[in-house]
């Protein structure tokens, strides 16, 4: 029992640091955008590719995420795109950003594959629920001190 707590305690640590550690990445002026996508066996061999105002910046792999850090006042419209065909594409989410403000923006799949009628989907989460889902590894297969973040200007 007291080997359980121990190990318990030292993981605890251990998810605490990580988080710190984009935490301390994110100055508490800037505006911190976190995209996930989460692990599925639908659509999983498939990339989607993410644009912010029309230009790309990354893409997620099933199971991935990254976090978007930008200090601008400027709205921001994110849309995600079939890396593989661009006419499949999403509907947008639009932010206008508050100073020192999280963000999270959750992504996946839907439809029928096969018959080639399948669509993106990309939509805002509330602040609670997005960051439990971002920091949760079960949902995931990237690691979290893998996570590619991105600086907009």
């Amino acid at each position: 029992m007291k080997c359980f707590v121990h190990s318990l305690i030292v993981a605890l640590l251990f998810f605490l640091v990580h988080d710190q550690g984009y935490s301390q990445q994110i100055d508490k002026n800037d505006v911190a955008i976190y995209i996930y996508r989460h692990k599925q066996t639908y659509a999983s061999g498939t990339k989607i590719e993410i644009r912010l105002n029309s230009k790309p910046i990354g893409k997620l792999k099933n199971g991935s995420r990254m976090i978007i850090k930008t200090n601008t006042k400027d709205s921001l419209i994110f849309t995600g795109f079939n890396h593989l065909n661009h006419k499949i594409s999403s509907n947008c989410v639009i932010i206008h950003p508050k100073s020192g403000n999280k963000y999270y923006i959750e992504t996946d799949f839907w439809g029928q594959i096969w018959s080639n009628e399948f669509a993106i989907n990309i939509f805002s989460r509330d602040s609670i629920i997005g960051k439990k889902e971002f920091t949760n590894p079960k949902l995931f297969k990237d690691k979290y001190d893998e996570i590619r973040i991105f600086t907009v200007p």
